[in-house]
């Protein structure tokens, strides 16, 4: 479970994952897009230097003001149509970024790369421990479990 709030959190932080998880054995096609936009070379894995390359790109996109710093606002104004729920995960996961950096509020790129690592290193150790995530690992880790019978 936290293995799937954290990859999901990642894909929704860059603004490109779903608003809620499907209920069904396929994850979000957001989830995918998200995970097809950040391989930046197609080979079906995101390395930790995708993750840099592309995450910065992403962060560029978000930081409207050009501060270089991301505010909660910024944040969420990636996110217009947000469900109420995305809307509090995505203040969580703000929160989350800010926590892991330095706590003063806004979210530096730095701090938001370091976090998409960090996603891309939860879903291979949840894998095959290579150092990259692959499509799949990400697939297991966005696609909701089964309800048990």
């Amino acid at each position: 479970m936290l293995r799937s709030a954290i990859v999901t959190a990642a894909a929704v932080s860059f603004g490109l994952a779903s608003a809620a998880l499907a209920q069904d054995d396929e994850p979000p096609a957001n989830s995918l897009r998200w995970f097809e936009s950040f391989d930046l070379n197609k080979d079906g894995f995101i390395t930790p230097e995708e993750m840099e390359t592309a995450g910065a790109a992403e962060f560029a996109r978000i930081d409207k003001d050009k501060s270089g710093t991301i505010t909660i606002d910024e944040y969420l104004a990636d996110s217009p149509d947000a469900t109420d729920n995305e809307v509090r995960r995505m203040k969580n996961r703000f929160a989350v970024m800010d926590r892991r950096g330095d706590g003063n509020g806004v979210v530096s790129q730095a701090e938001f790369i370091n976090f998409g690592k960090f996603v891309v290193e939860i879903a291979d150790q949840n894998g095959d421990h290579d150092g990259r995530m692959s499509r799949e690992e990400f697939v297991d880790s966005v696609t909701p479990p089964k309800p048990r019978q």
